[in-house]
């Protein structure tokens, strides 16, 4: 179980990062949770909430599992969380992720991921078939092109069948990259510290939240 760990290391990551974990965590806040699952999580969305969170997944976590029928008897948490992982699931296993989801949660859960609108597919299969990505990341994106993300009319259809509320959230135009110059990764590490630190401060999460997506949108919340 993570409990309040590494308080400032939100801040070190990158701004769409820091923004994800930021809606999400405001999102579950409103269900009063006293407890979370993180499942695809490895410990870092912790920093966000203050409550504890146990983490499942195939990895460092503190639950290694990798099925899709969660390892919890029904209502084992107050609340659940995924962020970026139903993306790599089989279209066919999504719905099942999310009743499991529900399932293991007494007030509720929250998804976010990825959103399949033809640009950013697009964009995703451009950047995937490019030269120098760390090899992680270009696994990630050829999982996203194997099973496709989710498009607008999937995500509706699991807002009708659960009876969630969408958001969405982001440009994928905008998502930052690295720079490979250890001065100015330094310098950048910095700003996007500041900058983080400031919308922690005077914007909430769901301050970035929008009720509707565009060509360009970068993710959902379910």
């Amino acid at each position: 179980m993570t409990l309040y760990t590494r308080p400032f290391s939100k801040y070190l990551c990158g701004f769409d990062t820091f923004i994800r974990h930021r809606c999400l965590a405001d999102l579950i806040k409103k269900f009063g949770p006293s407890d979370i699952l993180d499942v695809g999580g490895e410990g870092f969305f912790s920093s966000f909430v203050k409550v504890p969170v146990v983490t499942i997944n195939v990895k460092s976590a503190d639950v290694r599992y990798s099925g899709v029928v969660l390892p919890f008897k029904d209502g084992s948490f107050d609340a659940a969380v995924s962020c970026d992982t139903i993306e790599h699931l089989p279209k066919t296993d999504r719905p099942l992720f999310i009743s499991e989801l529900l399932r293991v949660s007494r007030k509720g859960a929250v998804v976010c991921a990825p959103f399949g609108t033809p640009g950013h597919i697009e964009a995703e299969k451009i950047i995937a078939g490019g030269q120098g990505l760390e090899p992680s990341v270009k696994a990630y994106l050829n999982e996203h092109i194997l099973h496709g993300l989710p498009t607008p009319d999937e995500v509706a259809s699991f807002a009708g069948r659960f009876k969630g509320s969408v958001y969405y959230q982001g440009d994928f135009r905008r998502v930052e990259g690295s720079s490979s110059s250890r001065f100015l990764c330094y310098f950048s590490l910095v700003g996007t510290a500041v900058k983080n630190l400031f919308t922690e401060i005077f914007r909430a999460g769901d301050a970035f939240l929008k009720l509707e997506h565009t060509w360009f949108t970068n993710r959902f919340f379910l």
